[in-house]
């Protein structure tokens, strides 16, 4: 079983993987900055719904944001806290790339399959301005995967809208837990290339 955690948007996002038998349980709630008063309630809800221990965890990933400081912290250190407690894998993810995942998850097959779809995630960067990330979609035999275009920028909103016209803007949209979760399990098939260094949040 793996586990997706995000605090890095007013969502909290959680959940429960595994290859065998896909989503186990998943929540997305709109909680501001209320999730380090709400994380371990809704986790143990969301193994009481999926009828797993968390012993039965092989691997967790985080989203890293962009995102405030007290939001990731509480994500991070919950993942961290579980990790060690556990002895099991621990990655990080873009919260912006686990965004993208959840607008193409709620699409219709077909416009999925397109091999130029282009989705820019972005959060609110105050002032007018966005953190945002262009990701494209690759079709891999069946699976539809995101590709990150350049960098993640912290840009103006009008500016970027008038210069990337042919790129759709998702703005206030729950990152997908089930995205990460799935990312944990695709590292842990290639340990060879995973290397235990610590995650690097990008704070706003």
């Amino acid at each position: 079983m793996y586990l997706g955690i995000d605090t890095a948007t007013p969502f909290l996002s959680l959940a429960l993987w595994s290859p065998s038998t896909g989503t186990a349980a998943s929540c997305q709630l709109e909680l501001g900055r209320d999730h380090g008063a709400r994380i371990i309630s809704e986790l143990n809800i969301l193994f009481a719904q999926a009828q797993q221990e968390t012993h039965s965890l092989q691997g967790i990933a985080v989203g890293l944001g962009p995102g405030s400081y007290t939001g990731l912290r509480v994500g991070i250190a919950t993942a961290r806290g579980l990790a060690k407690s556990l002895n099991c894998l621990l990655v990080g993810k873009s919260s912006l790339e686990a965004m993208a995942a959840q607008y193409l998850k709620n699409q219709p097959s077909d416009a999925c399959s397109q091999p130029m779809h282009q989705v820019a995630t972005a959060l609110d960067a105050r002032r007018g301005n966005i953190y945002v990330g262009r990701f494209r979609t690759q079709i891999r035999g069946k699976v539809n995967t995101l590709k990150l275009e350049g960098e993640i920028d912290k840009l103006n909103r009008a500016a970027f809208i008038n210069t990337h016209s042919d790129w759709l803007l998702i703005e206030n949209i729950a990152p997908s837990a089930t995205y990460l979760a799935r990312h944990a399990y695709e590292v842990s098939q290639d340990a060879s290339n995973y290397a235990y260094a610590a995650l690097e949040p990008y704070y706003l």
